[in-house]
């Protein structure tokens, strides 16, 4: 009969939830600390914001819930539990039984690796940016002189200035290109950072030159725009590479917890 049918399907997601309650299997992804476990957990089928709220305002009903938090976007869920008062596969069962499956995320080194790296390209992308918004104003100061005749100590001043703020572009936001370029080099190949990293310097230095004896045009704006939106292409090139990361991380639950070991007495 259907009732009979609908209860054997619950009796097998129980029955498979309840392999995360095993202590050797929760070793690889549960933390504790002040007798509160910290789980996350990869889930499928969240489309929006409504999704993470609904997971959110089911679980926080359950007694032995101290924290939860679903991030729409990763499809993951950070949750903080009484291991006492509730069960792993209790959480999985009552995430499952409004529509979603659920499983434990385990983070990868890889995955680590490009969190750190991510927080220092934002480093580097916002000094670039502010850097060359300052830049900038010096520049169209320059522009307009160049129609109304600036004097020259207010023009060299601008130079001067202009220099200060974009050498930490030159040396420090654009560092990434010139790494890429020196290994590229090390292995008797030249790749497409090669170039830009000569065109950095070299529009730089020259500049420097120009500041440096008082006549010649100076590229510091060019310098540190081109810098900016390079890394700004980058950013969007890794954050594609982080959600492919993720997804791919997130189906690792696909895998079997657990297996049938036949031996000569049996399963």
């Amino acid at each position: 009969s259907e009732p009979a049918a609908k209860q054997a399907i619950v009796t097998d997601e129980l029955n498979q939830f309840m392999a995360y309650d095993l202590p050797e299997v929760q070793q690889d992804f549960i933390y504790e600390q002040h007798n509160i476990d910290s789980i996350s957990l990869s889930i499928d089928g969240i489309t929006c914001a409504a999704c993470a709220w609904l997971i959110e305002h089911k679980l926080k009903q359950q007694s032995g819930i101290a924290n939860i938090q679903v991030n729409s976007v990763t499809a993951r869920a950070l949750i903080s539990c009484d291991k006492s008062q509730l069960k792993l596969s209790d959480i999985l069962h009552q995430i499952s039984a409004i529509g979603y499956q659920a499983a434990p995320y385990i983070v990868d080194q890889q995955e680590q690796l490009a969190k750190q790296a991510s927080k220092k390209f934002l480093l580097r992308l916002g000094l670039a940016g502010l850097a060359t918004m300052q830049v900038m104003m010096f520049a169209f100061a320059l522009y307009a002189g160049f129609f109304t005749d600036l004097e020259t100590e207010y023009r060299d001043y601008f130079r001067w200035v202009s220099m200060m703020f974009a050498a930490p572009v030159v040396f420090y936001s654009a560092q990434p290109f010139y790494f890429s370029a020196l290994r590229s080099l090390l292995l008797g190949k030249v790749n497409m950072d090669m170039s830009v990293s000569i065109a950095i310097l070299s529009a730089y230095i020259a500049s420097c030159i120009a500041t440096y004896h008082g006549n010649g045009e100076v590229y510091f704006e060019s310098v540190s725009m081109f810098t900016f939106f390079l890394l700004l292409g980058r950013l969007f090139e890794q954050q594609a590479k982080q959600k492919a990361t993720v997804s791919f991380n997130n189906l690792h639950k696909l895998v079997p917890l657990t297996a049938t070991k036949l031996n000569a007495d049996g399963q």
